[in-house]
């Protein structure tokens, strides 16, 4: 009766947990990622704002928003959702 009562205090309690986990280490580096990235990105709007179409800003701007993506496709396949 004792191992009973004890079995179903700890499944009750276990029960009780959150169910939210931290998000892991590749989950938070993704993130950390794609908010440096496109900081970096917004910088680069205001570097280049009144030379957008240059060779150079095109270059550059695409380069940051490809590394987005790839960011956000790193976060997409190590953070629960």
């Amino acid at each position: 009766m004792k191992q009973l009562v004890l079995l179903i205090l700890f499944f009750g309690l276990t029960a009780c947990k959150p169910s939210t986990s931290e998000p892991s280490k590749e989950c938070i580096q993704a993130m950390n990622r794609e908010s440096v990235y496109t900081k970096s990105l917004e910088d680069l709007y205001e570097l280049y704002k009144g030379d957008l179409d240059s060779g150079e800003a095109k270059r550059r701007i695409s380069a940051m928003e490809n590394r987005i993506k790839q960011a956000k496709n790193y976060q997409s396949q190590n953070c629960e959702n």
